[in-house]
């Protein structure tokens, strides 16, 4: 699993274009899917990381992320969906934070007349002034996390060893389980989180990358994992779900 972090928003003053798909970042670990023709849920997150996690829990991988600043619209929401189902997303964290108001010059053309008069005869001309008319406007940070439901069938989802870590083991090898999908066949397994992946039917696992190739290739309905926890060598066998 690649974590996402959110480090700065794009600022847009104005654009016609539509910014969630302007600004999206594929997650590189996630297949793009065709368009998703279903009904798209579109979740307020006020924690993107704690609602990250808890779908991830319910076997959601995340596909992508969009996040920029700009003026606030109705047309958000829609724009939204749009993009969701472009990249066959099913779910959208959705979070938008007020930054400030800002005010903006917007330029008008007002119409004047102007009345003369010939001896007593009134003459009308017509005439516009551009005059520059201050508005208020309110800038969002939005974000938006895009999520589809995962096809693993084993319900891990893990990452490679931190250095600190591989220090404190004296040991290179190995994946980190971050994961565990509720209800899932390693969920069933007693998998637990922070378990490191040793081996997989004795097959030695140098990385995570590794770990999802044996993973993806697997054709039979029970394997064997050796684990670390907490310093001790732990074996589990998980059984697939038909």
């Amino acid at each position: 699993m690649k974590k996402i972090f959110f480090l700065g928003a794009v600022f847009l003053v104005g654009c016609a274009s539509n910014p969630y798909s302007e600004f999206y970042r594929a997650n590189e670990n996630s297949i793009q899917n065709s368009i998703y023709l279903g009904e798209v849920k579109i979740i307020q997150s006020n924690d993107q990381n704690l609602d990250i996690n808890n779908m991830l829990k319910k076997g959601y991988i995340i596909i992508g992320s969009s996040n920029f600043s700009a003026y606030q619209t109705n047309k958000n929401i829609d724009e939204l969906i749009t993009q969701a189902k472009k990249i066959g997303a099913e779910i959208v964290l959705f979070s938008s934070n007020f930054i400030r108001t800002e005010t903006l010059n917007v330029t008008s053309v007002m119409p004047t007349t102007n009345v003369t008069y010939i001896g007593n005869t009134p003459i009308t001309s017509y005439n516009s002034n551009i005059v520059n008319i201050p508005v208020n406007k309110n800038r969002n940070n939005y974000v938006a996390t895009f999520l589809k439901k995962s096809s693993s069938r084993i319900g891990i989802l893990a990452q490679d060893i931190p250095d600190n870590e591989r220090l404190k083991r004296q040991k290179n090898k190995g994946s980190k389980v971050m994961i565990i999908v509720d209800d899932s066949p390693a969920f069933n397994a007693d998998i637990l989180v922070g378990d490191i992946i040793e081996e997989i039917n004795g097959i030695t696992i140098n990385n995570t990358n590794t770990a999802v190739e044996i993973f993806k290739d697997l054709d039979v309905k029970q394997f064997n994992l050796k684990l670390e926890r907490n310093g001790m060598i732990v074996n589990k066998v998980i059984t697939l779900i038909e």
